[in-house]
């Protein structure tokens, strides 16, 4: 699906301040290149105390959920061990952290079959209306908020 730059630009830019402000309420930093179309996010591993950086391919952003993945700080590498290892806590069902790894949720392009992810029962083009599932968020400070609370269950790093 095809979706002119100038749209997803505008589209996160309607976005960005609703983010910048949760991110500063939790104590994220972000950064949003819109040249490249990614967005950065870091924080400290509330356990594990390390710095920890997601980012976020917005291609075609809205039509298709951003393609979210965990990066060693100040790279876009993502090998396993930069991946926050799945926990539990009260109040949250199931982690979206999964060995695989990827962040199993319907607004992570990186979930679904077409992309190397576990879901070939998910249609992305309807991400944002995919019923039953342990996590939802339509935006990209609900995505953000949904991986704040899933890192805060998390024990540690992957390996």
């Amino acid at each position: 699906m095809s979706v002119p730059v100038t749209v997803t630009r505008a589209t996160v830019d309607g976005e960005l301040a609703s983010a910048v402000v949760w991110a500063n309420r939790q104590g994220w930093a972000i950064h949003w290149d819109a040249n490249a179309l990614r967005l950065r996010a870091t924080t400290n591993h509330p356990i594990a105390d390390r710095l920890i950086e997601v980012t976020a391919a917005l291609e075609g952003y809205r039509a298709l959920p951003p393609a979210w993945r965990f990066v060693v700080p100040g790279s876009d590498e993502s090998p396993k061990a930069a991946w926050p290892a799945p926990g539990s806590q009260p109040g949250l069902p199931g982690s979206i952290f999964h060995p695989h790894p990827c962040i199993c949720a319907p607004w992570n392009r990186l979930a679904y079959r077409e992309h190397s992810g576990p879901h070939g029962d998910w249609a992305m083009t309807s991400w944002w209306s995919i019923p039953g599932e342990l996590t939802k968020a339509n935006h990209l400070a609900d995505m953000l908020d949904q991986i704040h609370q899933h890192l805060r269950a998390s024990p540690g790093f992957q390996t």
